[in-house]
């Protein structure tokens, strides 16, 4: 069993080394990168599918969530407004109405 010792961890393979952006244990927190740049006064926009999109979902003020993934199960199960997507396309579309698509 492997702990995480710091924020780096060194490898099995000579040569290679783990850093991690954030101490967390998932070694990035989305979350507050979200918070973050809500404090500074930024509309926040997320976009995820997964279980590690869970905080960060929850921290923005605009989510949008893969359909049929489990984010958008998550948000839909707690009433969290979310908008579902199947491409970025469909999310730039969303947030940029005006500009055309390429």
């Amino acid at each position: 069993k492997l702990g995480r010792p710091s924020r780096c961890l060194a490898a099995a393979a000579p040569g290679w080394t783990m850093s991690f952006v954030d101490p967390s244990a998932n070694g990035h927190d989305k979350a507050a990168h979200v918070r973050a740049a809500r404090a500074r006064g930024a509309r926040t926009v997320y976009a995820g599918d997964g279980i590690s999109d869970f905080a960060a979902a929850l921290e923005a003020d605009v989510r949008f969530a893969k359909a049929g993934r489990a984010l958008e199960a998550y948000c839909r199960a707690r009433g969290v407004a979310c908008v579902s997507f199947s491409s970025f396309r469909e999310v730039r579309e969303a947030l940029f109405p005006s500009e055309p698509s390429s």
